[in-house]
């Protein structure tokens, strides 16, 4: 029997909706122009994920000849992946498998030509190490994760990587380097709100990883800059706010405590992902002076997974912030067990001219205490 001819349209609908480029999961390269002379060319091949007969690659099936070539079955593809998924690799490659690449594929392409100019985004990746150990965040990454909520990265990225900095956390120069970079790679954003090609920057998504006084320093140095999205790494790898719970609500999930009583300095320890004790707090800062406490009745690593809870958060730590407003505190001592995306907020929320200067404390390289690393909102 003769193989059944795919119908023009149904070519001309795979094409678009795999917008033109190679469906195969990790490849997309672009098959309409020529790599080498950037000419326009057609080096698209229509792949069956169902083989068009029983004798073909995962030909056993029940579908009719029609339902072969429809474009529910057909995959576009570059040269390569297709005598991957044919010959080199058939075995690997069941239905399954590729219905799960073209769907994948499809819904991403779908997701970024269906997004309005409006919702633009220029993308921040920030990274230091970690206790001696580098952080990296994919720029594919964090494309794909602005692009699931539904914003759509521009081309120009402010990227801050902690390789850059020539050292780790336990040189007492860590963090006067990682104040310059920043000031450096975001000059442009932090000055004129503009990115490093010139243009306006008017949302802006931020992807960070690294110790907490070099993210609040990050934050802080943002500032009030409007639309700022800021995301979270979680434990599985995703960058992705978890759905709400339905009848979960979060406003009572944060305990605030305030001092009986202030003097002009205060501490304020956040233990959030893990307990940072009053001893090891006042230790640290040589001396007894009245407390703050933004705390959650299991502290544990893996707490924060969705947006609201990110964002009662934010409502806690304002409403402490207008507390120690209220009192005219000159210093406050802060120490923070927190996510990462917490800490950049923390330091957005810091008002300039209104704030007390505030001192930030970290682990030490024992892990065991905690001291001194950096300071913001000292005015002279």
């Amino acid at each position: 029997m003769a193989r059944k001819e795919i119908p023009p349209s149904v070519m001309r609908s795979l094409l678009v909706n795999a917008g033109g480029r190679c469906e195969f999961e990790g490849c997309n390269k672009l098959l309409t122009v020529d790599r080498l002379t950037t000419k326009a060319q057609n080096s698209a091949v229509i792949a069956h994920v169902v083989a068009a007969s029983e004798s073909g690659p995962r030909g056993e099936s029940k579908l009719t000849d029609e339902e072969r070539s429809s474009i529910d079955n057909l995959m576009l593809l570059c040269y390569e992946c297709h005598r991957r998924i044919d010959n080199e690799q058939k075995d690997i490659h069941t239905v399954k498998k590729l219905l799960a690449m073209k769907e994948s594929h499809e819904k991403r392409i779908k997701r970024a030509t269906s997004i309005d100019k409006s919702l633009t985004t220029h993308l921040l990746l920030f990274s230091t190490p970690i206790q001696k150990r580098p952080c990296h965040i994919s720029v594919e990454e964090a494309k794909n994760t602005v692009l699931i909520s539904s914003r759509y990265p521009q081309e120009d990225i402010f990227e801050i990587k902690g390789n850059e900095l020539g050292c780790d956390e336990d040189n007492s120069k860590f963090m006067e380097r990682v104040n310059d970079l920043t000031c450096k790679k975001l000059g442009t954003l932090i000055n004129n709100q503009e990115s490093i090609t010139g243009q306006s920057v008017t949302s802006l998504s931020v992807l960070a990883l690294g110790t907490i006084p070099a993210l609040l320093n990050l934050g802080y140095l943002l500032g009030d800059l409007t639309n700022v999205d800021i995301y979270q790494k979680k434990r599985d790898g995703s960058w992705i706010w978890d759905a709400e719970t339905v009848g979960v609500s979060p406003h009572e999930y944060f305990k605030l405590e305030y001092p009986s009583a202030y003097e002009e300095e205060v501490a304020v320890n956040i233990s959030l992902s893990g307990i940072i004790t009053t001893e090891k707090m006042y230790t640290a800062i040589s001396k007894e002076i009245p407390a703050c406490y933004i705390k959650i009745e299991d502290s544990h690593f893996n707490f924060l997974h969705t947006k609201s809870q990110f964002e009662h958060f934010e409502r806690s730590w304002n409403l402490l912030l207008s507390e120690t407003r209220k009192q005219k505190i000159k210093k406050i001592h802060l120490f923070c067990a927190i996510p990462c995306s917490l800490a950049v907020m923390i330091g957005r929320s810091i008002h300039k001219k209104i704030d007390p200067k505030i001192l930030i404390y970290d682990l030490c390289s024992s892990g065991d205490d905690y001291e001194w690393k950096w300071t913001i909102n000292e005015r002279s």
